[in-house]
């Protein structure tokens, strides 16, 4: 299951297939075929779509989903974790079910690394590049702040946009930059490890509240089992991930991502007020 996946018309179908609410039960849409993240929450929101898997987008409703947009706040997928599971992540839980999202779990990412055409050892090496970032309200300007040019563009048109030269790199989990293909069109991938992230699963509050006990009981034993099969899942996925890549010939570039860093953070004071209340959450939460 991509992280686009939606599901559709009341079901919910874990990884292995088994569906768990067998209300009007379809199929799991993946890959954007029904459309893009935002599309699928907007969907959502009318009820045209039962759920999907998103991050990013969400930004568009609940403002403080750009925290996980700012690169280098979250030091290692532990500390990501550890706000996540405390006070600070139920926040978070309740405010997009206050906007009609219901989250059930959350899927770990691999930390976002950086592909292109010109190979990058340092920050000075981001200089004027044009680098695809998702929509986010904090991602763009740290890259800005890095001396990237930066475009922002639904998933589903990145390789294109490689492919024809309207943008230099972009940046996205080693697993994804794999599985959509970008090493066709990109010689280099620089170990950046700019941000930790996880990728919400979600369903429509209004189609959650309208289960039995049972079914909402259901839905979330199985979401709790798909999150460890995907965890089991991701880890597979991506040490083939590597072993693909290397195969293919791209050249992995590590770096000591401590300028990254600094560069970055030049970009937090100019974030609003609500960003920099979540800033310190994020510090407090190691």
């Amino acid at each position: 299951m991509t992280l686009d996946a939606i599901v559709t018309e009341n079901a919910f179908i874990t990884n292995g297939g088994e569906i768990v609410a067998k209300k009007a039960a379809r199929i799991v849409h993946d890959s954007a075929s029904l459309g893009t993240q935002r599309e699928a929450l907007e969907g959502m929101k009318i009820g045209t779509m039962g759920g999907t898997v998103s991050l990013e987008p969400v930004s568009a409703w609940v403002e403080e989903i750009g925290i996980f947009g700012v690169p280098y706040l979250f030091e290692d997928e532990e500390h990501l974790n550890n706000f996540l599971i405390n006070e600070s992540g139920d926040e978070l839980n309740e405010l997009m079910i206050d906007e009609g999202f219901k989250p059930l779990t959350y899927f770990m990412r691999a930390p976002r690394q950086i592909s292109s055409n010109k190979k990058i050892e340092s920050v000075d090496d981001l200089r004027g590049l044009n680098i695809r970032v998702p929509e986010s309200p904090t991602a763009p300007p740290a890259f800005e702040a890095m001396g990237a040019r930066v475009v922002t563009l639904p998933i589903s048109e990145v390789y294109s946009a490689l492919q024809q030269n309207v943008i230099d790199a972009q940046e996205n989990p080693i697993t994804q930059i794999y599985s959509d293909k970008f090493y066709e069109v990109q010689d280099y991938i620089t170990l950046s490890n700019h941000q930790y992230q996880a990728a919400y699963l979600l369903v429509s509050n209004d189609i959650f509240a309208s289960l039995t006990d049972d079914q909402k009981q259901a839905l979330e034993e199985a979401a709790q089992e798909t999150k460890e099969y995907e965890h089991n899942l991701h880890t597979e996925e991506l040490e083939a991930a590597f072993a693909g890549l290397e195969e293919a010939g791209v050249e992995i570039v590590e770096v000591d991502a401590t300028d990254f860093a600094e560069a970055a953070a030049q970009a937090y004071s100019s974030y609003d007020d609500l960003m920099q209340t979540w800033i310190e959450k994020v510090h407090a939460s190691k």
